[in-house]
């Protein structure tokens, strides 16, 4: 008896313990997704956690951007010219079994796992497995939980490229990391009772944070998608410094950012 209820309580703090500590990492999709890669990574100095490359159907590359990897997409077939931010990864604490538990208990709608598969050195292996939640995911924005079966495949890359990142003092820019993501949503009701079944999501208002990374805050829109995100440098008057001389400052309502018509769209907020 005593040997079942210690097994239960093990069981119990194991699934209490699995929750979503962060965003993992967040995409943009364009076919220009190869030169904006290459824009943030050498005007920029955004250093890299993984080179641009194909993986079948799809080719991404993806920069540190202090806090958070950013990747630039192109899925074969369905790119547009205009960039969009279009996905957010959460990163677990634990494995996809127990998430998946964990998410039948806090009543989140999600779609089956996802494992992708593929090669190596010759070596075919799953090496992540996507969780989508339903309920935030649409055609204009993807959100889903990403277990990496091998921690240390990202993160080892991630420790070098943050390396880097602070030896540069985060670029021209002088970038400090993503502070916000801001998602608009077309039923705010809906997206508000969605993301606070999170395990892990800690909401304030219309704010939603996790123990690490940047916040997500929510916007009443006429549809669905990421509107901008909201980068936090150590001088906006230096940052602003750099893109004027680069010809990508845009001052919109006394916003700083980078002008969206040199990124294909994008909008990058400047904050101090």
């Amino acid at each position: 008896m005593r040997k079942l209820a210690l097994i239960f309580c093990i069981a119990y703090a194991s699934l209490a313990e699995a929750q979503v500590v962060k965003v993992d990492h967040f995409y943009a999709h364009t076919t220009h997704a190869p030169e904006l890669f290459e824009l943030f990574k050498t005007t920029f100095k955004l250093p890299p956690v993984y080179d641009y490359q194909e993986f079948g159907s799809v080719s991404s590359g993806g920069l540190w951007l202090g806090n958070i990897t950013l990747e630039f997409v192109n899925y074969s077939g369905l790119g547009a010219e205009k960039a969009l931010f279009k996905g957010l990864a959460l990163e677990p604490v634990q494995h996809t079994d127990t998430i998946v538990q964990l998410l039948d208990d806090y009543g989140v709608i999600y779609g089956p796992p996802s494992p992708v598969r593929f090669t190596v050195d010759g070596v075919e292996k799953t090496y992540w497995t996507n969780i989508v939640l339903k309920e935030l995911t649409s055609n204009d924005i993807r959100v889903f939980i990403c277990d990496y079966t091998d921690r240390s495949f990202l993160s080892d890359p991630k420790k070098k490229a943050n390396k880097l990142f602070t030896e540069q003092a985060g670029g021209p820019l002088g970038i400090i990391g993503l502070r916000k993501i801001v998602v608009a949503a077309s039923n705010m009701e809906k997206a508000l009772h969605a993301w606070v079944s999170i395990p892990g999501a800690k909401r304030t208002g219309n704010h939603f944070k996790f123990i690490d990374g940047p916040e997500i805050i929510l916007e009443k829109s006429d549809k669905d998608g990421i509107k901008e995100i909201q980068v936090q440098v150590r001088s906006v008057e230096a940052a602003s410094k750099f893109l004027t001389e680069n010809q990508m400052l845009l001052l919109e309502n006394k916003t700083t950012m980078i002008d969206p018509r040199k990124i294909f769209g994008l909008r990058i907020i400047l904050e101090q």
